[in-house]
């Protein structure tokens, strides 16, 4: 997801205007506080944006686990909840507990 991101918030970096820098520039605030007071207020929402589909994306995460490891790695190490499902519905067969965790991976109310 890191270079997926990038472009993303490359773009984000490169929707904010030049005006407010120059402004900043003329009020002679310094870089480090252009950074914190202007770059990271814009682009709450684009990070924003990053974090829910990289959260999205990691519960998704199925198949590299499943055929790199079978079980979920050492000590549960690469265990995603896509993985646990199928290995509780399908191997331990403890269906109850796997409908659970589908439901809780759905997200509904």
């Amino acid at each position: 997801w890191a270079g997926y991101n990038a472009i993303i918030i490359l773009a984000g970096l490169q929707s904010i205007p030049d005006y407010v820098y120059e402004a900043a520039t003329l009020d002679r605030v310094i870089k480090i506080q252009q950074f914190f007071h202007i770059t990271l207020p814009l682009l709450k929402p684009i990070i924003l944006f990053c974090v829910v589909l990289s959260v999205i994306g990691t519960m998704q995460l199925f198949t590299e686990p499943f055929l790199i490891t079978n079980r979920g790695g050492p000590g549960g190490g690469t265990e995603t909840l896509g993985l646990l499902l199928y290995l509780q519905g399908f191997t331990s067969l403890n269906f109850g507990y796997a409908s659970a965790i589908a439901y809780t991976m759905s997200g509904l109310k």
